[in-house]
């Protein structure tokens, strides 16, 4: 395992912006994530809670395609789960295991090249396999959950493995996802252990009718979403009165609320997309997420909506 100390953040995401963290922890093996869980996990509760040691606060990275890191020293723990914890390998034919740290979209493609079907919607998704399974990541009428059929996870006791059920999707979460921080100071995590690989199934396909899919939907992305320093949508889709209470992509609230082109310092709604905040390359984290506020409140004074964030906003 890689220990860096004092480590500038802002390399490792997609926003393009962070300052430091206390510790950035690459692990190089799974054997290394669960050393991590045992020194920073305190313990399990019938496989569903767990809280950092001491109240050290720990935060899992992978792709950074969905987080915002505050600008000042940022002081905790971060595992940057990546390479060469990246490995795939098909099993009983229409079962794929992907290790956390793998690109999410080369998954996809590996998929393809081997003629099974039911990730063509995430060719053109940035993360990686253990951020898309915490946080359930969908397309084009696809999700996450519709292919997983289990995870594994490293528990201070050990390593489990769930299966889809027990993973507790939602729209755009998990049990991984769900943290809050208690009165005494310790961060509890219902579900969080560290997903060190993920199995997921799927159907026997024509590789020409995959490929053309995959095709079609990357023409799509291409045509609706903005090139730039972002981490993708911003907020995630609400239900909103005004459009008979139907879940309503949060772009087009956006968009109808007149934001798009709507800046703060170096940070902007994209005018091609209005859940993409972008980076033009000078912004602070105050920037966007001053904007993010900004934004949610004239959307919650015209269409009475709270939006939810999409991204993970991390101060120090």
């Amino acid at each position: 395992m890689i220990i860096k100390h004092n480590e500038p953040l802002a390399k490792y995401t997609t926003y393009k912006i962070g300052g430091t963290a206390r510790e950035l922890l690459i692990p190089e093996s799974a054997d290394d994530i669960l050393t991590i869980a045992r020194e920073y996990l305190n313990s399990e509760n019938s496989g569903a809670a767990v809280h950092n040691k001491s109240g050290k606060r720990l935060i899992i990275l992978g792709g950074g395609s969905n987080t915002l890191f505050s600008d000042g020293p940022v002081d905790a723990a971060v595992i940057k789960i990546g390479a060469p914890l990246d490995k795939l390998s098909i099993v009983d034919c229409v079962e794929l295991r992907a290790e956390a740290g793998a690109p999410f979209a080369k998954v996809a493609r590996t998929a393809c090249s081997a003629g099974l079907t039911g990730l063509e919607w995430a060719c053109g998704i940035p993360g990686t396999v253990g951020g898309v399974a915490v946080g359930n990541a969908g397309a084009f009428g696809g999700c996450t959950a519709d292919v997983v059929k289990s995870v594994t996870v490293a528990y201070p006791g050990g390593f489990r493995e769930l299966n889809n059920e027990q993973c507790g999707f939602t729209y755009r979460g998990s049990i991984f996802s769900e943290r809050w921080k208690m009165e005494d100071g310790r961060w509890m995590e219902k579900g969080r252990g560290v997903i060190t690989a993920v199995t997921f199934v799927l159907e026997r396909g024509d590789k020409a009718e995959i490929e053309e899919r995959i095709n079609r939907y990357a023409a799509l992305r291409r045509g609706r979403q903005p090139s730039g320093f972002s981490a993708g949508s911003v907020f995630k889709n609400a239900q909103c009165s005004t459009f008979n209470s139907q879940l309503i992509p949060a772009g087009l609230l956006l968009d109808h609320a007149g934001l798009k082109g709507a800046r703060i310092g170096g940070a902007y709604i994209s005018p091609k997309h209005a859940n993409f905040i972008i980076n033009d390359g000078t912004a602070r984290f105050s920037d966007v997420k001053d904007l993010i506020e900004y934004a949610a409140s004239v959307v919650w004074l015209k269409y009475g909506v709270r939006l939810e964030t999409e991204i993970k906003i991390i101060e120090s």
